[in-house]
Order: C-alpha cells, then structure tokens, then sequence
C-alpha cells in the first residue's frame, strides 16, 4: 500500500539522504500503529513513541528527548514537524526547531522557526535550515 499525495516517496527521500524519522504523537500506541500500517508508511519510522509510553506527554520534551538519547542527536538537531500550536510548543520546550505545518497567514506559534504550507515543501525547507547552519 502506498501513503496518500505522495507520502511514501516523499519519505523514502528524506530517508535515502540518511535522515532519521521518527514519530512523537499525542495519540495511543494501538492507534498509532493502525494509522501508520494503513498509509503503508510504518517502516520509516524509528521509534514511534506514543502518549501511552511515556511519562510525560507532549508539550512536554520526553519524547523529543528520547529520540535525541536513541539517535545520539542533540535535540538542536532534530526538525520537529508538526501541525499545531501544541507541537511547536513540544518542539520550543525540547529545544528542537519546529516546521509549523500550516498553510494559513499569520503569526507563527513560538518553537516554530518557519512554516510549512504542505509537506511536500519540506525538502526545500530542510535545504534552507542546512543553508543557515
């Protein structure tokens, strides 16, 4: 099965160019999972880390921090893509820049080092973070 608007080949790319993915959600395990294996893109995450498997959900930086321990990154290094305010409070409070997923004109929440109108624009916004770095 193949994810949705090219999910699958976006990800493939991300992850051909050696980038880590993983997933920090809100959501329980069991639905996470579900979701994941529906859009037939489970495979290139690691880890998934859900609510239920946690201390401390998310604003909260344990996930974001156990990524960082599992990865051997700092979590300055690691690109917190998210769709709401609470991500990108998630990524201010982990110490992770956030690509706020938000088509819609306004401020940007604080964490939020830029924005993202669909995901299909991520690539070029990873080229600018390494062009600023």
């Amino acid at each position: 099965m193949r994810g949705p608007d090219g999910l699958t080949e976006l990800l493939s790319r991300l992850s051909g160019r050696g980038l880590l993915l993983a997933v920090a959600t809100s959501d329980d395990s069991e639905q996470t999972e579900y979701c994941l294996k529906k859009l037939g893109v489970r495979e290139f995450f690691r880890p998934v880390l859900t609510a239920d498997q946690v201390g401390r959900a998310k604003p909260a930086p344990d996930m974001l921090w156990e990524i960082s321990r599992q990865w051997r990154v700092p979590p300055g290094r690691i690109l917190m893509v998210g769709d709401s305010v609470n991500d990108m409070r998630f990524a201010a409070n982990s110490g992770a820049p956030g690509a706020y997923l938000n088509a819609a004109d306004g401020p940007l929440p604080r964490g939020a080092a830029g924005r993202l109108s669909a995901l299909a624009d991520l690539p070029a916004f990873l080229r600018e973070l390494e062009a600023a770095v």
